[in-house]
This record gives C-alpha cells, sequence and structure tokens, in this order.
C-alpha cells in the first residue's frame, strides 16, 4: 500500500546552499528509499558538471538546476509500482503523469524557483515532441530540461536500477534528448 502522506526532509549544504531530499515516503522499502535518494543525487551531480562544461557559470541558476534535478522524479511517490518487469499500458499512462503530480506538490510546498519546477515537469520531454507530458520540442524545452534528461538517461545507463532497461533505445537516438 502507498504511503499517502509526503515527508519531505530537507537541508541545505552550506556551501553550496543546495537543498537535499533526505526522505520522502512513498509507502517503500527502506533500501529502495535510500537507493532512489543516490539515484536522484547522481543525476544532480551529473546535471551540474554537464552546465558547467556547457558553459554555465551563475552559481544561484546552477544551484536552482541542481535542485530540480534532485526533485525530478520525486513524483513516482504517487506511482506505487511494486512489481519486475514492463508495465501494463494503464500502468503506464499512470507513470507518465508524475512529472505534473510532483510539480503540483513542489509548487505548493516548496521554495524551489521556476528552474527546478520546469525540470520537475520537462525531464521526459524530448526534442522530437515524443516524450510527456506535454510533448513539448526542441526550443520549448529550457537547456536546463536538456541537461538533466541526459544526466538522468547517463545515469539509467551506467547503474543498475529498476527499469533502467526503458533508457536503452533512447541510447540508440541521442538526438531525441
Amino acid at each position: 500500500m502507498a504511503c499517502h502522506s509526503w515527508h519531505i526532509r530537507t537541508f541545505a549544504c552550506p556551501a553550496t546552499g543546495v537543498l537535499w531530499s533526505i526522505k520522502f515516503c512513498f509507502g517503500c522499502s527502506c533500501s529502495k528509499r535510500i537507493m532512489h535518494i543516490a539515484y536522484s543525487v547522481n543525476v544532480a551531480a551529473y546535471s551540474v558538471a554537464l552546465a558547467l562544461h556547457a558553459g554555465f557559470r551563475d552559481a544561484a541558476t546552477l544551484r536552482e538546476m541542481a535542485n530540480g534535478a534532485l526533485f525530478h522524479d520525486i513524483g513516482m511517490g504517487a506511482v506505487d509500482f511494486r512489481k519486475d518487469g514492463a508495465l501494463t499500458p494503464a500502468e503506464w499512462e499512470r507513470m507518465k503523469r508524475h512529472p505534473e503530480q510532483a510539480q503540483r506538490m513542489l509548487s505548493t510546498e516548496s521554495a524551489l524557483g521556476e528552474i527546478a519546477l520546469d525540470i520537475v515537469r520537462h525531464h521526459h520531454e524530448r526534442l522530437d515532441g515524443s516524450g510527456y507530458p506535454d510533448h513539448l520540442r526542441d526550443d520549448a524545452l529550457s537547456p536546463f530540461v536538456r541537461i538533466v534528461a541526459i544526466a538522468d538517461v547517463f545515469d539509467a545507463l551506467t547503474t543498475d536500477r529498476p527499469r533502467s532497461e526503458e533508457h536503452t533505445s533512447e541510447l540508440q537516438s541521442p538526438n531525441t534528448i
């Protein structure tokens, strides 16, 4: 059974001011929660590295992007799938709503800014419009959303996490990110 209350614990790193999510209860095991936190931190670190490499230097902007990367999949807490294997079409449709649920939750219960909320909502969008939830394409996607999407796929391809096989087709078509 999914936990119907959200318990988000955050702390700010004194050196960077980045908010780190410590615990959010989705009614899953402690080991899965820890794995999700590690995954979120990985995506944030990869995102900052990519942004720096791309020439972004403003500390406040990088901090906001890192916060968006840390919280980008928090909406998965509203999607409780405790099974192995492929999702059914109905489960897939429910899962595709997690970005909207996360944005709605975070826009009322957090101090995240516009860049972070844009990342949370649009990290599954693709340049060709095939993503979700809004089917945005090309320049409608901010560079920060693109960076986090790349970092997310990279982490999925290089770490052992549930459903990482879903990203393998994206590796074959990198121009869609």
